[in-house]
């Protein structure tokens, strides 16, 4: 009841009707060479929905978004119309721009897709900020070919990783998973899997593969198929300063904020100097109260702002909540805006 197609890499210049792949039913033979996450993905919604389930596996180590953007998707974004002659498409490269849209994802958008599960976003971490842009440009580009203006996409946030602890600036990694989070909250029918309890600071996929797909799942549940399932645990909607206390409010908090008796861990926050320092935060009701010792007049919060957070608020479902941040201040990944005319 469970099949799987795993469509060979390779990239390809102009868009290639058909793909090098076959179907085979999950087992010894063929789960091996299939995504790990993705196994879990099927079989778990095969468990829960009790009908034949296909997981088609399309993917390459060094993709990025903008290699499974295909060309039309480009010309309909200026920003990313730009990118074609940054970076001309090369079928040997499979990072440069709609390379393995031609060779390994228009031969399979043919087929009646239920919907998508992606996960990727770590090589791009330079333009982590334009993610926003590209991941967004895809899904409408996909939802395009396939004439589905509302196909389901769900996908996962990146994972903990690497040595950075610390709350404060600089991180590009938090800078990914706030663009993956703005795409989920701008982008309908789309659902986003946080998974800030896994991770690894030596390994870039964490090991908990059989985790992230259950949760990647619960997402799919829930927009594609139309379940009651609770899969996003709470989200930052809005603050408010009350002297050296900040008070957070979040959407998606289930049944109630829950944290572990030891404390809340994972904030910080600036003052008017815009540094970050530690901070503690306090639940108190369906809000979130933050200060902190070394910032009497507070003006941003952060939660989980590094390469590997160590956060742990979530709701009382047991889903976590996403890495966020209250200011507006720029990011590293992010374009500097082009100086006026006439000044330095």
């Amino acid at each position: 009841q469970l099949r799987l197609f795993t469509v060979r890499r390779e990239g390809a210049d102009e868009p290639r009707p058909d793909v090098a792949a076959f179907w085979a039913p999950a087992g010894a033979g063929s789960v091996g060479v299939f995504s790990a996450v993705g196994y879990y993905f099927g079989r778990e919604l095969q468990r829960k929905l009790q009908i034949p389930v296909g997981l088609i596996s399309c993917n390459h180590h060094e993709a990025t978004t903008e290699s499974f953007i295909s060309r039309a998707g480009f010309e309909a974004h200026p920003e990313l119309r730009a990118r074609l002659a940054e970076r001309p498409p090369k079928a040997s490269e499979p990072a440069t721009p709609t390379v393995l849209y031609n060779g390994m994802a228009h031969g399979i958008l043919s087929y009646g897709l239920r919907g998508v599960a992606w996960y990727g976003g770590e090589n791009e971490l330079d333009r982590a900020y334009q993610h926003r842009t590209t991941f967004a440009a895809l899904i409408a580009d996909w939802r395009r070919v396939v004439g589905r203006p509302a196909m389901p996409f769900v996908f996962v946030q990146a994972a903990p990783y690497g040595s950075g602890s610390f709350g404060g600036t600089g991180s590009r990694w938090a800078e990914l998973r706030e663009s993956q989070l703005r795409v989920w909250q701008r982008t309908e029918h789309t659902g986003l899997a946080v998974v800030t309890e896994f991770g690894s600071r030596f390994e870039l996929h964490p090991r908990e593969k059989p985790q992230v797909g259950v949760r990647l799942a619960s997402a799919a549940l829930a927009v594609a198929y139309g379940e009651p399932v609770a899969y996003a645990g709470p989200v930052y909607r809005a603050h408010s300063i009350d002297g050296p206390r900040v008070r957070l409010e979040f959407d998606r908090i289930g049944s109630g904020l829950e944290a572990p008796k030891s404390g809340l861990r994972g904030f910080t926050v600036a003052g008017a100097d815009g540094v970050f320092k530690p901070a503690a935060g306090a639940i108190d009701g369906n809000s979130v109260v933050v200060s902190g010792k070394e910032v009497p007049e507070p003006r941003a919060v952060r939660y989980g702002w590094s390469d590997y957070p160590d956060v742990n608020l979530r709701n009382r479902e047991g889903l976590p909540a996403s890495p966020f941040r209250t200011d507006e201040y720029p990011l590293t990944t992010q374009p500097k805006p082009a100086a006026t005319a006439g000044k330095p």
